[in-house]
């Protein structure tokens, strides 16, 4: 329902890029992310333009303000002169996530960017996307990943410029900041 770029949609749920995203959707959803689009589209959504206008803004707003550590649903709903409940509706519609899944999918998305290329301390990267405390960060991130911090750093591999991997062990993680 979205007129965002296959890029723009990969780096906000946490993809390398367009084509990583299309693999791994095609291999889930059993077509492409484009065949989606046209098969869907067609749908008419029941909310009216205003509605998505006010998701997409919502949306935009947690992407932009993630690592305020006191972000909250209330502060947000009210920002947009809406309640929770409305949002929460708003939300789930137009991503499938409520404000608290959101807001901790991109957390954990970027907390993997910075595991991936900082040497930061896991906790330091935890306060850094926005988290108060190490163990809300630590549920949260194996919520999502099915795996520790540590764990996914040391198994991470990164993409080259060619298109080949390199892995991260035996770099000197472990250093600090």
């Amino acid at each position: 329902y979205t007129d965002l770029t296959l890029d723009e949609v990969a780096s906000m749920v946490g993809y390398v890029d367009a084509s990583h995203l299309s693999k791994h959707f095609t291999g889930k959803v059993g077509i492409t992310p484009i065949n989606y689009r046209k098969i869907y589209a067609k749908a008419k959504p029941k909310y009216n333009r205003n509605d998505k206008n006010i998701a997409y803004s919502v949306t935009d707003y947690i992407f932009k303000n993630y690592q305020q550590e006191d972000l909250s649903a209330n502060h947000v709903a009210s920002n947009f002169g809406i309640s929770v409940t409305e949002m929460n509706r708003l939300l789930l519609y137009h991503s499938e996530k409520n404000f608290e899944n959101l807001l901790n999918t991109i957390r954990v998305n970027k907390a993997c960017e910075l595991l991936s290329t900082t040497d930061h301390l896991v906790i330091d990267v935890a306060f850094e996307v926005g988290y108060n405390n190490i163990r809300t960060f630590n549920l949260n991130f194996f919520k999502y990943k099915q795996m520790t911090p540590t764990e996914f750093r040391n198994g991470i591999s990164l993409q080259k410029a060619d298109g080949s991997e390199s892995s991260r062990r035996g770099t000197g993680r472990r250093s600090r900041t």
